[in-house]
C-alpha cells in the first residue's frame, strides 16, 4: 500500500492509527474496490 506521509516507525500506536484512519479514508476509494471496502464496512 502506498501512503503518502512520513514514516510512522516513531509514532505512537495511536499516533499511527490516527495517521492512516485520515489518510486511509481518502486513499480507499481509489486504490481499493467497493468489495474491499464493503469488506472493511466503510462502503
Amino acid at each position: 500500500m502506498c501512503h503518502h506521509f512520513e514514516p510512522v516507525d516513531d509514532l505512537t500506536d495511536k499516533e499511527r492509527e490516527e495517521l492512516l484512519e485520515e489518510h486511509d479514508l481518502e486513499d480507499l476509494r481509489t486504490e481499493h474496490s467497493e468489495e474491499e471496502l464493503e469488506t472493511l464496512g466503510i462502503a
